[in-house]
């Protein structure tokens, strides 16, 4: 089948945050990635240390010595000339198609609003807004996880002042740096996260295959990186399930987590 050729938008780059010891997941994940999305609009960019993807559609970006994930973010960021970046992790792993118009939709009701940020899963923070008609809304200031780092749409010069040096991705997470920036930072609403744009896989938590994603990976054909890694114990995996409960409390009465 001859390939086809994408107008690529070069408004935004999709940057998949890596290092050389979660290498045995490119393979799969890239497998996946041009599997569901052939017609992904964007650069696609990858961060390494020193290893290469070898696949021609993937620009690696190999930043040398390990440091803290903001730092090594800070280093990736200064060879990408987006205004926006796209930014996904390496575990979360495409399951279905994307579809790629929403995401577009997405983009331009950021750039509508003047974001910054835009939160892109169905977890919380949601924003509770049930007037707007858009997918997207503001999330207030002071709420945990408002610049939670895990999968986002962000502006470059917003990314590089979230990414404080030293910082890991927890830190990131947990991190109130936003409450001071003017710029807006969004989730979807309740209604927009069922119009979520991607169906994924989280594959890892704390470097083990999560429980709750072995029979999904195994039914992609990945029987083989099970391999690779150990499995979160019972109690762990029991653990991530009540705090997701406690969190659907919160989501159900329409409430903020301080």
């Amino acid at each position: 089948m001859k390939e086809v050729n994408y107008q690529k938008d070069k408004n935004v780059a999709f940057v998949i945050s890596s290092c050389d010891h979660y290498s045995d997941l490119w393979e799969p994940f890239f497998k996946n990635f041009f599997k569901y999305w052939p017609d992904c609009p964007y650069d696609v960019y990858l961060i390494s240390n020193f290893k290469d993807y070898p696949d021609p559609r993937v620009i690696t970006i190999k930043i040398g010595e390990d440091k803290s994930y903001a730092d090594n973010l800070r280093n990736a960021l200064k060879s990408i000339n987006h205004k926006w970046v796209l930014l996904w992790l390496d575990d979360v792993i495409f399951s279905g198609n994307v579809d790629t118009e929403t995401l577009k939709r997405i983009v331009l009701e950021a750039e509508s609003l003047n974001a910054g940020f835009v939160k892109l899963d169905e977890k919380l923070p949601l924003a509770y807004d049930n007037k707007t008609k858009l997918l997207i809304a503001e999330l207030p200031k002071g709420i945990k996880y408002r610049s939670a780092v895990g999968l986002g749409l962000v502006q470059k010069k917003v990314l590089f002042k979230l990414a404080e040096p030293g910082f890991s991705a927890w830190d990131m997470d947990k991190s109130k740096v936003s409450d001071s920036m003017d710029e807006l930072f969004c989730a979807f609403t309740k209604k927009g996260a069922k119009k979520m744009p991607f169906t994924y896989i989280h594959a890892l938590i704390k470097g083990k295959w999560q429980l709750g994603a072995i029979r999904a990976l195994k039914k992609e054909g990945f029987h083989n990186l099970l391999k690779t890694r150990n499995a979160q114990s019972i109690w762990a995996f029991l653990y991530i399930q009540l705090y997701q409960a406690r969190l659907g409390v919160y989501k159900f009465f329409n409430r903020y987590w301080y």
